[in-house]
């Protein structure tokens, strides 16, 4: 795969996973969570005075919806060969990178001790959306395309 297929793949695979969306699991997971961090945001809290500057950081979350991307569209199944034969190091990477999103996310709940249902709200909101990325890839690198 050169690097025009490769980005090519990453641009669909990136769109895929965003329409990942309409699926009523994931759709629900992240409809409840938004709700929930309404209720966070607009509740009489003390959010101004317990944020910390490092806080921010609870976004870099989001950084492993592009790894997952790119772990799908570069290691894609063999498709030469029927039945396709699922990409090894593609499910090992994909494996790691669901792993290590969801200790991230558990850090950020136990690092945000005076806001931690603001914080369980805004993990579980990009873990649902981390969710649509580990949808696409895995059918990539398992050649199970729905």
């Amino acid at each position: 795969m050169n690097a025009v297929e490769f980005w090519g793949t990453f641009h669909t695979f990136f769109l895929w996973g965003l329409e990942a969306w309409v699926v009523p699991p994931i759709q629900i997971i992240g409809l409840l969570s938004l709700g929930s961090l309404a209720v966070c945001i607009l509740r009489p809290s003390n959010i101004r005075t317990h944020w910390r500057a490092s806080y921010w950081f609870v976004f870099t979350q989001l950084l492993f919806y592009p790894l997952i991307i790119a772990v799908g569209a570069a290691f894609q199944a063999h498709t030469a060969a029927r039945p396709f034969r699922p990409n090894p190091l593609g499910e090992y990477l994909l494996d790691a990178l669901t792993v290590t999103s969801m200790l991230t996310a558990c850090f950020w709940v136990w690092r945000m001790r005076e806001l931690r249902s603001l914080a369980g709200s805004l993990v579980v909101l990009q873990e649902a959306i981390l969710f649509g990325a580990m949808f696409i890839a895995g059918m990539s690198v398992t050649g199970d395309w729905l």
